[in-house]
């Protein structure tokens, strides 16, 4: 069983910080070399905007670059999806989409997908304080995020208990 909180559809590159010289390469390898990734579009921090915006932006380049695709279909058990439709540091709710529309094209119906409106990045977990300042550092309500947490997590435990037997 697994359960991808506020998940990724892609392999992203890895963080190039401002200043830095590194070549930008795969946030992920295999056997030692890099797994191919989906390239950023250049971000103008000029413009303004989320994180998860020149995410969004930069899926738009999916098509050329298929082999950037996590290939879901082959885990071998079922798959629990939680996302937030507000986060505001990767656009999970399309990702996890993405994600299950894959399970579907690989006749995978059963995959079950937790999308929280006014949830943001911190949507899954424990609850929180109300006061916590990480309910409000992805997007969302404080509200939103709270509650999308403790529903999330109740499911999960529950999904976790019936795909483990325990």
């Amino acid at each position: 069983a697994v359960i991808a909180a506020l998940p990724s559809s892609v392999v992203w590159p890895g963080v190039v910080w401002e200043g830095s010289t590194a070549p930008i390469s795969s946030s992920w390898s295999e056997q030692g070399r890099p797994v191919p990734h989906l390239p950023h579009v250049p971000f103008d921090a000029r413009r303004g905007g989320t994180t998860a915006e020149n995410y969004a932006a930069s899926l738009k380049a999916l098509l050329q670059h298929p082999e950037a695709v996590i290939p879901v279909e082959r885990i071998a058990g079922r798959v629990l999806l939680v996302c937030a439709e507000d986060d505001r540091v990767l656009p999970s709710c399309p990702m996890a989409r993405q994600i299950q529309e894959r399970f579907r094209e690989h006749d995978r119906l059963d995959e079950i997908l937790l999308a929280y409106k006014d949830a943001g990045h911190a949507a899954f977990g424990l609850p929180l304080p109300l006061d916590d300042p990480r309910l409000t550092s992805g997007g969302g309500t404080v509200q939103g995020t709270n509650a999308a947490r403790s529903d999330s997590w109740k499911k999960a435990v529950a999904f976790l208990k019936a795909n483990l037997g325990h």
